[in-house]
C-alpha cells in the first residue's frame, strides 16, 4: 500500500480558463484564501527577485512579447523636444503649456504662434497632385490631427532582451534590459484636417513599416510598487538609456524603402512614386515617433500583466465574481494526476542535475525514497532522463491528462534543456581527445532535439484536451478587498454550493496572518463525490460497483490460474489500484469529518472487491473488503501546501468478504494481516503534502513557508503561511 493511496482522497488544487456564468452566487466557498498586505514588507520582499529574474530571463521574454497588438487611435504627436527647449528658454507663450499632454495640437484654443511650431503640418500642395489641381483653395498647410491603428495592428515577430539589472522594493520595480534583436511590422491611418479645402477625403493610410533594430540599444521598465492599493502595479514607464529613445530615424529611414502610402488621391498611379520620394522625408521623424510610442504601449501592457501577476496574486479592482470550467479542475483532482506528480519531480530532477545545475534544497524530489540528492552529477544521469521522460509520455497518454498546472511544468521542464550542447561540460570529457567529445556533443544534441520535439508533441496533445472539454460544470472564484488590508479569492462549485449559508470558515481569521488558507471540508466531501462518480479519483472506470453476472446470478471472476477464482468482472466501478499486483474498487464516495473527541480529522474510506495475486506473496493469493479511518492532524508545509504527517489508521476486513489466505481458516491469514499492517504503517508513516496553496493562480511563484498556526475545527480547516526568506 503507498502513501498516494490516501493522498488520492485528500488532494486538491486550482487551474483554470476564466468564463463568466449566470448570477447564481455561492454563499459557502469550498476554498479561501486570504492575502494581508503584510505579507510584503522590507525584509521579504526581496524574496520575489527569483520570479522577476525568471520573468527577465532570454526564454521566458521573447514568449510574452513576441505577438500581435491591437493599438488604440492616438491624437497626431507634438514636437515634444521643441517644446521643452522653447519652455526652458521662458519663450512667450510656453509658459503655460504642457508639453507632454495628449492632444495639445488639437486644442482649439492653442495659440496659432505656438501650434505653427510644434504641430505637424505638409504643404497643402502635396496633397493636390497632378489630378486635383486647385483643391487647396487658400489653405497653405495641411495639419494632421490623428494616426488610426484599427486595421493595422503592431507585429512584435522578434524580440531579444538581455536582463542587465533587476530590483524590487517596497514602492518600485526596475528592470532594465539590452535590446540586441528587434524585428516590427505595423501600419496607420494618418487623418489630417481639410477645413476651408476640396479634398473628396481627410485620410492617408501608410502600411508595410517593416523596422529592424540596427544595433543594441538599452531600455530600463519602472513601475510604482502599492500593495495597499487595488492597482498594486501602476505608472509603467519604458525609459530608453540611449539618447532618450531606441528606435531610431535610421531605423525607420531603412523601412522606408518599403513603405506604402495609398490615399492620395491627387495623383495618377504612374506620379504616385514622385509624391512619395517627396512626402516620406518629411514623415520620417512622426512616424519614428509613432512607432516608438506604439512598442512602450505595447511592452508596457505585457510588463504591467505579468507584474501584477508576480506580486500581486489576488488584487481585483472591485469586489466581484466570475466563472472557471470545471474540467481542467477536475483533472487536477484526479488520482491519475497525483502519480504524475512524482514523476514530473523526477524528471525535472534529472533534467537539472543532466545540464550541470543542483538541485533545489527544498524540491520534492529530494525526498526519502525519490532517488535523488543534491551531489549528483550528470554522469548519474546517463540514460535516466530519458527514461524518465518516456514514463511521463506515456502516463500522460494513457490517462489523457489534460490539466494546465502539468502542461506548465513539462514546459518548465523543457526549459531545462540546454540549447547549446558546446557549453555542457562532463568530468570525463578532458580524458577523451577532441573527436571524441565533439561526437559525444552532437549526440547530445541529437538526443536534445529529439526531447525537445517530442514535449513539444505531448504539450499540443494536452493542449488539445484543454479544448475538447465540454462539461457544463463551473467553479465559481469570488474575488474581493476588505478595507484594502486583505485581498480574498474564494472558490465555491455552483450547483453543489450553498448559495444561502455561508461556510463554516467565513469569519474565521488569525490575527496577522500573513496568508491564511481555508478549507469548507462538506463542500471538500461534495467534490470527492463528483470525482468519485465521474471516474477522475479512480485509476479505472467511475461510481458504484456494477458487477458481471452468470446466468444463475452470481458473480463471475477473472481467471487467475487453472484452478482459482480471481479478480471480480465488472460493468463499471471505481477501481484504485493499491501496488501493481493488488486493485480494489471504491464502493462509496469518501468523506472527511473533524472528530472532536480525538481534535482531529477523520477520513473513511470502503473499499471493496480487493484481490491480490499470488505471484508477489509466497503464501498466495488473497482477497476481501476493507474499512479503514484515517485520523489526521493537517500541518503546513511546502509553498503554502497542507502536510499529512502520523495519520493513525484503524482498519479491519469486513466479515463474511475474505477469500483464500484472507480467511482466518487459512495457514496463512496471520502472515497476511502483518503484511498488511506493515504496508499500512509505512504508508501513513510517511509525509503526504496536498497541492493547495502552490497552485493557487497567482501563488505558484511565491515562496511560501509555514508561519506555524493552524486552525482546525468541525467542517472546515486552515494553515497560515508566510514569505519564506531569500536564503531560504
Amino acid at each position: 500500500m503507498h502513501s498516494w493511496f490516501l493522498l488520492a482522497f485528500l488532494s486538491f488544487n486550482i487551474s483554470a480558463q476564466i468564463t463568466c456564468q449566470g448570477d447564481n452566487h455561492c454563499a459557502s466557498q469550498m476554498l479561501r484564501v486570504d492575502i494581508n498586505n503584510n505579507l510584503f514588507n522590507e525584509e521579504n520582499i526581496s524574496t520575489l527577485r527569483p520570479a522577476l529574474e525568471q520573468l527577465a530571463s532570454p526564454e521566458v521574454l521573447p514568449s510574452l512579447i513576441e505577438q500581435e497588438y491591437q493599438l488604440m487611435d492616438i491624437p497626431f504627436p507634438q514636437r515634444t523636444a521643441t517644446c521643452l527647449r522653447e519652455k526652458a528658454e521662458n519663450s512667450p507663450g510656453f509658459e503655460n503649456i504642457d508639453c507632454h499632454e495628449r492632444g495639445l495640437c488639437q486644442r482649439e484654443d492653442l495659440d496659432p504662434n505656438i501650434k505653427e511650431q510644434l504641430c505637424f503640418a505638409l504643404p497643402c500642395a502635396i496633397f493636390e497632385g497632378n489630378l486635383m489641381a486647385g483643391s487647396c483653395q487658400d489653405v497653405e498647410m495641411i495639419y494632421t490631427t490623428e494616426l488610426g491603428f484599427e486595421n493595422h495592428p503592431l507585429d512584435l515577430k522578434k524580440a531579444r532582451f538581455t536582463p542587465t539589472s533587476i530590483d524590487i522594493n517596497q514602492s518600485e520595480v526596475n528592470m532594465c534590459f539590452t535590446i540586441n534583436e528587434l524585428e516590427l511590422s505595423m501600419g496607420m491611418e494618418l487623418t489630417y484636417d481639410s477645413t476651408g479645402t476640396a479634398f473628396p477625403n481627410n485620410k492617408i493610410s501608410l502600411s508595410n513599416i517593416n523596422a529592424n533594430l540596427t544595433e543594441p540599444r538599452n531600455v530600463c521598465i519602472k513601475a510604482k510598487l502599492d500593495v495597499t492599493s487595488p492597482s498594486i502595479i501602476s505608472d509603467i514607464e519604458i525609459i530608453p538609456q540611449d539618447d532618450g529613445f531606441f528606435i531610431t530615424t535610421d531605423v525607420i529611414r531603412a523601412a522606408s524603402a518599403a513603405l506604402r502610402i495609398d490615399g492620395l488621391s491627387g495623383y495618377s498611379p504612374e506620379n504616385i512614386a514622385d509624391v512619395q520620394a517627396e512626402l516620406l522625408p518629411r514623415l520620417i521623424h512622426p512616424i519614428r515617433q509613432s512607432v516608438e510610442e506604439a512598442v512602450k504601449e505595447s511592452l508596457g501592457d505585457v510588463f504591467e500583466e505579468e507584474l501584477t501577476k508576480l506580486v500581486a496574486p489576488l488584487s481585483p479592482s472591485e469586489n466581484r465574481s466570475t466563472f472557471v470550467h470545471a474540467d481542467d479542475f477536475m483533472t487536477q483532482m484526479g488520482m491519475a494526476n497525483q502519480e504524475l506528480r512524482q514523476k514530473l519531480d523526477k524528471w525535472e530532477c534529472s533534467q537539472i542535475v543532466a545540464s550541470n545545475q543542483t538541485i533545489p534544497q527544498h524540491h520534492n524530489c529530494l525526498a526519502d525514497g525519490m532517488g535523488f540528492n543534491r551531489d549528483m552529477t550528470a554522469g548519474d544521469m546517463v540514460g535516466r532522463v530519458e527514461s524518465l521522460r518516456e514514463d511521463v509520455v506515456r502516463h500522460v497518454i494513457e490517462n489523457d491528462i489534460s490539466s494546465k498546472y502539468v502542461e506548465n511544468r513539462i514546459q518548465q521542464i523543457k526549459e531545462l534543456i540546454p540549447q547549446d550542447v558546446s557549453m555542457i561540460s562532463m568530468s570525463f570529457f578532458d580524458s577523451l581527445n577532441s573527436n571524441t567529445q565533439n561526437d559525444l556533443r552532437r549526440r547530445q544534441e541529437t538526443s536534445n532535439n529529439f526531447a525537445v520535439r517530442e514535449i513539444d508533441r505531448l504539450i499540443e496533445r494536452i493542449q488539445t484536451g484543454q479544448t475538447a472539454q465540454v462539461t457544463q460544470d463551473f467553479i465559481e472564484l469570488t474575488s474581493n478587498i476588505e478595507d484594502y488590508n486583505m485581498r480574498s479569492i474564494g472558490v465555491s462549485l455552483p450547483g453543489f454550493c450553498d448559495v444561502l449559508n455561508p461556510s463554516p470558515h467565513a469569519g474565521r481569521s488569525m490575527p496577522g496572518c500573513p496568508a491564511q488558507i481555508y478549507t469548507d471540508l462538506e463542500q471538500m466531501n461534495v467534490l470527492i463525490a463528483k470525482l468519485w462518480e465521474n471516474g477522475a479519483l479512480c485509476s479505472r472506470s467511475s461510481g458504484a460497483y456494477v458487477p458481471v453476472l452468470d446466468e444463475q446470478g452470481n458473480q463471475r471472476y477473472h481467471p487467475d490460474d487453472i484452478e482459482a477464482e480471481g479478480p471480480v468482472m465488472a460493468r463499471k466501478g471505481c477501481m484504485i489500484d493499491i501496488d501493481p499486483k493488488m486493485s480494489c474498487f471504491i464502493k462509496e464516495p469518501p468523506t472527511i469529518e473533524y472528530n472532536a473527541q480525538k481534535e482531529k480529522y477523520s477520513l473513511d474510506i470502503y473499499l471493496q472487491h480487493c484481490y491480490r495475486g499470488p505471484e508477489t506473496l509466497v503464501f498466495g493469493r488473497f482477497g476481501g473488503d476493507f474499512e479503514a479511518t484515517v485520523d489526521f492532524t493537517p500541518s503546513a508545509c511546502g509553498n503554502g501546501d497542507f502536510c499529512i504527517s502520523e495519520a493513525e489508521v484503524d482498519w479491519e476486513v469486513v466479515p463474511g468478504t475474505e477469500r483464500y489466505a484472507l480467511k482466518q481458516t487459512s495457514f496463512f491469514h496471520g502472515k497476511v494481516m502483518e503484511a498488511l499492517n506493515d504496508n499500512i504503517a509505512k504508508a501513513t508513516g510517511e509525509t503526504i503534502q496536498l497541492p493547495m496553496a502552490s497552485v493557487v493562480p497567482g501563488l505558484e511563484n511565491m515562496p511560501l513557508r509555514a508561519e506555524g498556526r493552524v486552525d482546525t475545527g468541525p467542517g472546515f480547516f486552515g494553515i497560515c503561511m508566510e514569505l519564506a526568506s531569500e536564503e531560504e
